[in-house]
């Protein structure tokens, strides 16, 4: 075949689809409508109305013109669906920072508003439980045409702070271990008593800075290569530290959460060595445990942030 032949030869199909399209074919139909829609809303965008021309559009997508008549009848067609499909795509925007809003709305409002909600409870509880023991006198709506919340809570504290305080002489622990010994000769009420006595001791010795949570470990548990969050309360002393286990003597006493439900859990001994301690406080691991991991710490911030961020108007 001679040169002459080759320069008159018609280019194939594949050459002259490969080449519009600007070297990027769509494969379907709906993605080749869409981006010619696309290029008539970058001409509009651009020009106004008079720019949503068929061959402005063609030449922005990079098409021939009858490629454009191919997928629009005419140039009122092809005005018509740029415009539908410019407020489908105005919609989904709004829609989706509208979504972002509200989302940055609930995660802002939400821990202030349950905690609100607790407070008002606790305080309406107290009020409804401690205000009836209290005499009218001391009491403001006496005075007043209307009635003060929060004076159960007030009296309250008063109320067992003066109870603390005659137990710390020895006139009042005459008179608790007198209780103690009536309630001791009940038989089901002294299992209830002492029960909760220990539980109520616990939760309040816990709260002593000597007693409560020093630091934050990883335990490898429950097998080799998984390892568990736990809470270093201490050193083993006493009975335990004496009977050296496994020939240990350089034990430390971990509590490790089952996670969600942080008060139950497994209280354990082991070797100092085997504790990887963290640099994490003991608020942040519990925000770890309660979430089930889904939150971390230094994920809540950048959550929030980056809600903030997609929330922002884009130019």
């Amino acid at each position: 075949m001679s040169p002459r032949t080759l320069r008159h030869q018609p280019p194939s199909p594949t050459r002259s689809r490969t080449r519009a399209w600007a070297g990027d074919p769509p494969t379907l139909h709906a993605a080749a409508r869409k981006r010619l829609l696309d290029a008539a809303v970058r001409c509009i965008t651009r020009d106004g109305m008079v720019g949503g021309n068929i061959a402005a559009v063609a030449a922005e997508a990079g098409v021939s013109r009858p490629t454009v008549y191919r997928y629009f009848a005419d140039q009122r067609a092809l005005v018509e669906q740029t415009l539908l499909h410019a407020g489908r795509d105005l919609t989904a925007r709004l829609g989706a920072r509208l979504r972002n809003y509200f989302l940055t709305g609930i995660i802002i409002v939400g821990p202030v508003a349950v905690t609100v909600y607790l407070i008002k409870w606790f305080i309406a509880f107290a009020d409804d439980y401690v205000k009836p023991l209290i005499p009218s006198i001391y009491l403001p709506e006496t005075y007043l045409p209307f009635a003060i919340p929060g004076i159960g809570v007030l009296f309250g504290i008063i109320g067992l702070t003066m109870i603390g305080f005659l137990g710390a002489n020895l006139l009042g622990r005459s008179l608790i271990s007198g209780g103690e010994i009536i309630l001791d000769r009940m038989p089901i009420v002294r299992n209830v008593y002492r029960a909760l006595k220990q539980i109520f001791e616990s939760a309040v010795t816990a709260t002593e800075s000597k007693r409560a949570f020093q630091k934050v470990g990883l335990v490898e548990f429950p097998s080799k290569g998984l390892w568990s969050l736990v809470f270093v309360t201490g050193e083993a002393g006493g009975e335990i530290a004496a009977a050296k286990p496994g020939g240990e003597s350089d034990l430390v006493a971990v509590f490790m959460p089952t996670g969600i439900v942080p008060p139950t859990g497994f209280v354990c001994f082991v070797p100092r060595r085997d504790v990887m301690f963290l640099k994490m406080t003991v608020e942040d691991a519990a925000k770890i445990v309660i979430s089930a991991g889904m939150v971390t710490p230094d994920q809540q911030v950048a959550r929030l942030r980056k809600l903030a961020e997609s929330a922002k108007p884009t130019d």
